[in-house]
């Protein structure tokens, strides 16, 4: 399942969502992320891929360096040891998302002992 989803999220699978079918590069950076210092201009990034950080007041951050119909995919870490108490809330992340995202896939999976209301989430939006 997990090569799977890294196979069909290549840069040729996000092109198909771009529009006019062309694949642009890809760079990384290393750079400490805090909304207070964001480093990145309005509407700097085409796509954003977020996994295992769990900063979701980042959300804004990104919304304001996305371009108009660019692709943000997040993927939240699991539930393991006491990690469900910074995860969020089920349909958290979804009403925050919903009015500046259009959602391609949206996946939560309940973790942590039995009652507590956490989620591990996975999605990939377009940005609207």
């Amino acid at each position: 399942m997990r090569l799977s989803a890294f196979v069909n999220l290549t840069p040729s699978y996000f092109a198909r969502f771009a529009g006019d079918g062309t694949v642009g590069e890809i760079y990384t950076l290393c750079t400490n992320l805090a909304p207070s210092s964001w480093p990145f201009r309005r509407n700097a990034f085409s796509g954003i891929t977020c996994i295992h950080f769990p900063e979701h007041h980042l959300l804004d951050a990104f919304r304001f360096s996305l371009r108009r119909n660019g692709l943000l995919y997040l993927e939240t870490f699991g539930g393991h040891g006491q990690n469900h108490l910074d995860l969020p809330r089920a349909g958290q992340l979804r009403a925050v998302i919903a009015r500046d995202y259009h959602l391609l896939f949206y996946r939560e999976q309940p973790v942590g002992p039995a009652g507590c209301e956490a989620v591990s989430v996975k999605f990939l939006a377009r940005k609207v």
